[in-house]
């Protein structure tokens, strides 16, 4: 009997300036990646991968740990991700950090 195949989906998250390759034209970069790679894509911007990685981080239980050293840098993140939702520009600082919690959320989930 073999066991289960894992469902294995990396996160990828960029600016949206950069969007173009990794997506490629009509999606046939993340197409072919996920074909070679047998692995389902999920391709973000980094506002919209910050966004869900704080909803992950109130909802999922076994991020509690995680939460808990977080608390400092949530306001600042909350901030951030409704800066720019409201349309105003962000500083490359503030997208470093968005970056880094994203993958301090993320990487015990890997």
């Amino acid at each position: 009997m073999t066991p289960p195949l894992a469902i294995k989906l990396p996160r990828l998250s960029f600016l949206k300036i950069n969007s173009a390759w990794p997506i490629g034209r009509d999606g046939q970069n993340a197409r072919l990646a996920a074909k070679l790679t047998g692995w389902r894509i999920d391709i973000k911007s980094l506002p919209e991968a910050t966004a869900d990685a704080l909803s992950k981080l109130r909802q999922d239980p076994m991020l509690t740990t995680v939460a808990a050293a977080e608390t400092n840098m949530v306001a600042q993140i909350e901030a951030s991700v409704q800066k720019k939702s409201e349309g105003r520009p962000l500083t490359p600082e503030e997208y470093d950090a968005m970056a880094q919690f994203v993958d301090r959320v993320e990487r015990p989930l890997r």
